[in-house]
């Protein structure tokens, strides 16, 4: 689609934004237009202004969130809004009723919004059974869905979603990626994702942020993802595996003439254009960094075990039923299962923030971060939190390097004196790790979703962090819908799901498991094709 041949809905020109006192812009100066029907992916690091423009496309900026916006904004349609956090877009009602409010503020008849509910909620495949349970019951990951399905029922002209898939297993992401493939007529979309592998065959445009907030590439996905590859990486943007895999293949000598969005279409291009056999080494490569997997661990001393255990949420039925599991010192074990499953329930009981309903724990308590972080923020400056986190008993001296060193570690330099919820989704995060792990008192650490939100260079400090944890003796349970990040930071894998434990077993065994993954809706990580097509060449040659 050529978007200079058709009217723009929406339009920014010379447009910079700043907040406070502050003579650094968060964004800009930026232009860039959106045309009708017109789908369009805003890619970034953290910290360079994504949601912030999209706020600023709405009028909540600076309309409701004090800013100084400088240049021009022309939106000339009608437009929604899914937020970076699900609980800013629902209003803490039922399903319907969150589905409905939207619609009934426009005045429209009750049947029209009867059958725009039931579209949403069957678009989404959210069961009608869900339709008078509280937003306030449902996961966090089910409460995305609902949001998601609260911004689709308006059928808006112009949709703006920001990290729509964040919270979302794979399964479920896919219903987003299946709505953007076939959005009504004349509906434009703009996105904003770290991760955007589910949806990038469905983009006509990606624009590029850099750390900035000025456009540092723009263009057909195909097209900046392999002409700006080595500016992501400088930037620390995540690239989708397709691109890592084309990265490879031409540094390999087998180049293929149209850059692929997905594995399987590498492997087919590469495959066509060149012999097999001077693929194979691009190939492995690129398999074995998808799979740099910790290696097996001895025995180890356990730190927490629970037995036979019924676990629930906070004044809620159990959702998990006999659960025994032994976590152990300097075991990164992930967990994955679908939207719902209770994964953030079973993380909660082995930290001890929730009691059991039946059976027993035992081993001292454990930290944990939560899915949300604003839900564990409790002062009004990046430094107070980050100094709240230390033992009373510590000197100043020793406090002020203590604090100095976790921030330069986690990425958070000149946010200081900045309120905690002032930050980005990825700067809010990377601060609730540095509060949890600065001052080194956790046996066993919880972190729930920990790569949410985060950029590239983000989600590999996260791996570093969680290896040298456990390099010290800390037991680790990560929390987590991103089987590409578990494949190469857990030694173990549990997959919950029917209020049970699926399979538990080293991660890259569970991950070949293909019915343990159909048993909790769990698609495989996206360089499984690779795998399996050096696999074959495997058999082939022994056979």
């Amino acid at each position: 689609m050529d978007a200079q041949t058709i009217a723009p809905v929406a339009e920014v020109r010379d447009l910079t934004i700043r907040f406070g006192s502050s003579d650094r812009a968060t964004v800009g100066p930026v232009s860039l237009s959106i045309a009708r029907g017109e789908r369009v992916l805003l890619a970034g690091p953290s910290g360079s202004g994504k949601s912030t423009l999209l706020l600023a496309l709405t009028g909540l900026i600076p309309g409701h969130i004090p800013a100084t916006v400088e240049g021009t904004i022309s939106v000339r349609t009608s437009v929604s809004q899914l937020f970076q956090d699900a609980d800013q877009t629902l209003c803490g009602m039922s399903v319907e009723d969150e589905l409905a409010f939207a619609l009934e503020n426009q005045n429209m008849a009750e049947a029209e919004i009867h059958e725009r509910i039931t579209r949403g909620l069957h678009a989404l495949r959210i069961p009608d059974a869900w339709r008078r349970r509280s937003c306030a019951t449902l996961s966090g990951g089910e409460r995305q869905l609902v949001a998601l399905a609260s911004v689709m029922v308006q059928e808006a002209d112009l949709v703006l979603a920001d990290e729509p898939t964040a919270q979302l297993a794979s399964t479920a992401a896919a219903r987003f990626r299946d709505w953007v493939a076939r959005p009504p007529p004349g509906q434009s979309i703009l996105i904003v994702d770290h991760r955007f592998d589910d949806v990038v065959e469905h983009i006509d445009r990606m624009i590029v942020l850099d750390r900035g907030g000025h456009i540092q590439a723009e263009g057909p996905p195909r097209t900046v993802l392999r002409d700006a590859y080595d500016r992501f990486v400088d930037a620390g943007v995540w690239l989708p595996p397709a691109a890592r895999l084309d990265r490879q293949m031409i540094a390999a000598g087998c180049r293929v003439p149209v850059p692929p969005l997905s594995v399987r279409e590498a492997l087919d291009a590469a495959e066509k254009h060149h012999p097999k056999t001077d693929a194979q080494t691009a190939v492995a490569a690129f398999v074995d960094g998808c799979r740099r997997s910790p290696p097996r661990l001895p025995a180890r001393r356990p730190v927490v075990r629970l037995v036979n255990a019924d676990c629930a949420p906070f004044l809620a039925k159990p959702v998990l039923h006999d659960i025994s599991l032994t976590l152990h010192a300097s075991e990164i074990t992930g967990l994955v299962g679908p939207n719902g499953a209770g994964k953030t329930t079973l993380g909660a009981a082995l930290a001890g923030v929730l009691p059991l309903r039946a059976g027993r724990r035992h081993g001292h308590a454990g930290g944990i971060a939560f899915q949300r972080p604003d839900s564990q923020f409790l002062t009004g400056r990046v430094w107070d939190e980050l100094d709240l986190g230390l033992p009373k008993r510590q000197p100043p001296s020793t406090r002020t390097e203590t604090i100095r060193h976790a921030i330069d570690r986690w990425g958070l330099g000149g946010l200081e004196q900045h309120h905690p919820l002032e930050l980005s989704a990825g700067q809010k995060r990377r601060l609730a790790f540095a509060v949890l792990t600065i001052a080194k008192r956790w046996p066993m650490v919880v972190l729930d979703e920990p790569t949410a939100g985060l950029d590239g260079a983000g989600a590999e400090e996260v791996a570093r962090q969680v290896s040298d944890m456990a390099a010290d003796g800390t037991a680790i349970l990560l929390i987590t819908h991103d089987l590409a990040f578990a494949a190469t930071t857990c030694h173990r894998l549990l997959v919950l799901a029917d209020g049970r434990i699926a399979a538990d077993g080293q991660t890259a065994d569970v991950l070949a498991d293909q019915s343990a993954l159909d048993a909790a809706a769990l698609d495989e990580p996206a360089f499984m094709p690779a795998e399996r097509w050096l696999s074959e060449d495997c058999d082939r040659a022994a056979g």
